[in-house]
């Protein structure tokens, strides 16, 4: 794992609209409409705020995904912990948790504004 961008850079995924989101066996990407690109290969979560203690990890290879639901939501909240890990908070009140606290590999990359940062 290399060191999370600097917060001004997470935050630039704030108010990002989803345009699309397609996996691979072992990635998702979540495209925005400005351009920006958020990819992971790591473990996350993913749910509802209120009941997101009681969603299960999810890990690859998936064999489902309820991420669907976020095309075309808006990104409302975003933040990074000091080991990586992601958490982006969606209008719809979904929240998707990827975790970072694995050395061995790469967790998730960004795109921002032309720019690729591997966490």
């Amino acid at each position: 794992m290399y060191r999370p961008p600097p917060n001004i850079v997470i935050q630039q995924l704030r108010q990002g609209v989803v345009e699309s989101i397609s996996y691979g066996k072992y990635t998702i990407h979540i495209s925005f409409e400005n351009g920006n690109r958020l990819s992971f290969t790591a473990p996350f979560r993913f749910g509802q705020e209120n009941s997101l203690a009681n969603s299960q990890v999810n890990d690859f290879p998936l064999s489902e995904s309820r991420l669907i639901r976020v095309l075309g939501c808006t990104v409302v909240d975003v933040a990074c912990e000091e080991d990586g890990t992601l958490r982006t908070c969606f209008s719809n009140g979904d929240v998707l948790i990827i975790y970072a606290n694995d050395p061995t590999y790469e967790a998730y990359t960004l795109l921002i504004e032309g720019h690729e940062y591997v966490v």
